[in-house]
């Protein structure tokens, strides 16, 4: 039980690391100056914070019971989706047109 426990606890800290990690790319994608991707940052940033919110609680309070994570998690959801969707109208076509263009 006490490397269950250990496990958990690494577990959590794992959570706040993801969460600071999507944060930070929340405020790229924010900054990046598209309308559309505004509200994608602040879904990821508002992702982030839940991450952070669940992990370090629960670090901090050994009765932490919410999951605020499960109701903020849509941000992730959706950058994962618009990132596929960016990959499969493609990019390299483009790339390709202009390196030729400079050679």
């Amino acid at each position: 039980m006490v490397l269950l426990g250990a496990f958990q606890s690494g577990w959590d800290l794992a959570l706040i690391v993801f969460g600071l990690h999507l944060f930070v790319l929340g405020i790229l994608v924010f900054r990046s100056g598209k309308s559309g991707l505004r509200v994608l940052g602040i879904l990821v940033i508002a992702a982030g914070l839940g991450y952070l919110v669940d992990g370090c609680g629960k670090l901090l309070v050994p009765t932490y019971s919410l999951t605020v994570a499960m109701y903020t998690f849509i941000g992730e959801v959706l950058l994962m989706f618009w990132l596929l969707w960016k990959g499969i109208r493609g990019f390299a076509p483009k790339a390709t047109a202009q390196a030729k263009a400079f050679a």
